[in-house]
């Protein structure tokens, strides 16, 4: 799923997309998009449009929060081998409900 949004400045539109940071240290990436681009991920549902960069900022604050509070992949490795499954899954799943994913995000 693509998440554009769309905002005005002294009256011209115009259209941005969010980029998953690559690395834990990343900023909301926010990347200049065209009007094509949005249109066609919207109708063919791949894509989804916020009114505004803050409403798409705040949508997308959940996966910030995951992100940091996720274990490293090393650490669920361990509780997996040490652990098994079972406590892997409770641990990752007690993560997702503390910062749910909203409505509006589909995958």
């Amino acid at each position: 799923m693509k998440y554009f949004c769309k905002e005005s400045y002294e009256g011209v539109e115009f259209y941005g997309k969010w980029e998953e940071p690559k690395d834990k240290n990343g900023y909301f990436n926010f990347i200049n998009a065209s009007k094509e681009e949005v249109d066609e991920a919207v109708s063919n549902g791949t894509g989804v449009l916020f009114e505004s960069r803050e409403e798409l900022k705040q949508k997308l604050q959940y996966w910030f929060y995951r992100r940091d509070a996720y274990p490293s992949i090393e650490s669920q490795m361990d509780t997996l081998f040490n652990k098994g499954e079972d406590a892997w899954r409770l641990e990752i799943q007690t993560i997702k409900n503390r910062f749910p994913k909203p409505d509006i995000i589909t995958s």
